[in-house]
């Protein structure tokens, strides 16, 4: 029995090109022949011959079978080796270029069994994860931990436009359904509003007066990231298994099941990320495959290629990467080092990418031809769609600081930065106040922990309790977000 070798730029589950030679494994595998190809070996030895047909080593004695003639005392004489065939075809070069920047071949094909398990692994985890987080929403059903400002703020959004201020301890009185203690009075928030805008669609869908309204964002959000992860592992490892496994481990993870349980920003700010990474990855795709392409068109057509290879168009993957990242932004601040840590990556990527296609000046090519334009579209993209998270500030006076720059012009006061319009110069003043407020909150409480000790589970922050002071190394009974405590929030 022979066995055939993988194809070049393949993998397991890769069917061979519609003109590849007949082969009955290659042409209709079987499931159990997808599945364990990539543990296959070829038995062919290199030169074409098995392993039992190799030439004996030099120097040993051959003893020739009765009845047949002596062989040649005579030294084998080695065939003379000869160099790979040169690619003479645009799509034969252009097969070269794609492997080299780790492609499959043009003709290649998923194996439809591969498709199959390449979506049903990930959608069983993300049901599995649906599970865990949209169940008993209502438990424990009062605001817990920071829910106390996001989804009174996002109630406030939904019924002033803007955040107002609560009275105290109206939690109790909001849990019943009782909103009287939301005032006409601008609150001063120090976190953007797309995070509050989504909690409100979960309001707005099942009431603000039960737990189910106020999580039920945050568990869809929690439950789509784990099917974004897991297919997103899928296409980067190549194997339905291993996106499957990455998948299920983001499930059953407790941070991330705590965090998709109960109504904080974190959560938006994570799913916001993981969009930006896929786009990012699917723009490594294809801005690999358009540069072998037309680096391929260049070459065979004569003209060349030029010392920084050829531009590769509007990048509108990363396009999209800016508008998540926009939004990322938009919940928390911190979105912004994923648009730098995504920036530098994509980079490096063109960088290498044009160094193994054989671009002459591929240092400076991966500036100008990459890095400029992947600039363009990523970092604008995500500034413009921050700046329109912030419409709805815009357009409703009674925001707070929204007068600010119109009140001081009209008291006759000196107006910093007056050169700009009052709205403009409200809005930037107001993020220099967000601005002084994290870098000087210096505020202790019981659970805080030093950015050193997180890996290591030191104190772990409690979410519900109903302790006035808890010990600082003791979880409450509903609330450690630890990942030994995935129902962390029940």
């Amino acid at each position: 029995m022979t066995t055939s070798a993988p194809q070049p730029g393949g993998g397991a589950g890769w069917d061979r090109p519609d003109d590849a030679g007949p082969s009955g494994e290659a042409t209709h595998p079987t499931t159990r022949t997808v599945l364990r190809r990539s543990f296959r070996a070829p038995l062919a030895t290199p030169g074409g011959t098995t392993p039992g047909d190799a030439p004996a080593p030099a120097g040993t004695a051959v003893t020739p079978v009765p009845g047949t003639a002596a062989p040649d005392a005579r030294p084998a004489r080695r065939p003379p080796t000869t160099a790979p065939p040169t690619p003479s075809t645009t799509a034969d070069l252009e097969d070269s270029l794609r492997a080299r920047l780790g492609l499959r071949a043009l003709g290649a094909r998923l194996h439809p069994t591969a498709v199959l398990w390449g979506w049903l692994g990930p959608l069983v985890v993300t049901a599995l994860a649906g599970l865990m987080r949209l169940s008993g929403l209502n438990q424990p059903s009062r605001l817990i931990f920071d829910e106390t400002y996001y989804v009174k703020q996002a109630y406030s959004l939904l019924t002033l436009g803007y955040e107002g201020q609560w009275a105290e301890e109206s939690n109790p009185g909001f849990a019943r359904g009782d909103y009287s203690g939301l005032s006409t009075t601008a609150d001063y928030v120090v976190h953007p509003s797309v995070g509050k805008w989504t909690i409100a669609v979960g309001l707005k869908l099942f009431g603000a007066d039960n737990g189910a309204g106020w999580r039920f964002s945050a568990a869809v959000v929690g439950t789509l990231s784990v099917l974004i992860l897991a297919r997103m592992a899928t296409r980067l490892f190549g194997s339905a298994l291993l996106g499957t496994t990455a998948g299920l481990l983001l499930a059953i993870d407790g941070i991330h099941l705590t965090e998709s349980r109960t109504s904080l920003l974190d959560v938006f700010l994570m799913f916001w990320v993981l969009v930006g990474l896929w786009c990012v990855l699917r723009d490594r795709e294809w801005s690999r495959s358009r540069l072998a392409h037309r680096v391929a068109s260049a070459r065979t057509d004569g003209g060349g290629e030029g010392l920084w290879g050829p531009p590769l168009g509007v990048r509108w993957w990363l396009v999209a990467a800016g508008v998540a990242l926009g939004l990322a932004t938009g919940v928390k601040w911190s979105g912004l080092y994923a648009v730098a840590v995504f920036g530098v990556m994509v980079f490096v990527w063109d960088t290498c990418a044009r160094k193994a296609v054989g671009v002459r000046r591929w240092a400076a090519a991966g500036v100008l031809r990459g890095g400029v334009p992947a600039f363009l579209a990523l970092v604008p993209t995500a500034a413009v769609t921050y700046v329109a998270t912030w419409v709805p500030w815009f357009t409703t006076p009674q925001a707070y600081r929204r007068q600010w720059a119109a009140n001081l012009r009209a008291g006759g006061e000196p107006v910093p930065r007056g050169w700009l319009p009052d709205a403009v110069n409200s809005w930037w003043e107001y993020h220099l106040v967000m601005w002084d407020f994290h870098n000087n909150l210096d505020s202790e409480h019981a659970y805080e922990a030093h950015p050193a000790g997180w890996l290591l589970r030191r104190g772990p922050p409690r979410c519900s309790g109903r302790t006035r002071h808890p010990r600082p190394r003791r979880a409450g009974r509903s609330g450690a977000s630890r990942p030994s405590s995935p129902w962390a929030t029940r």
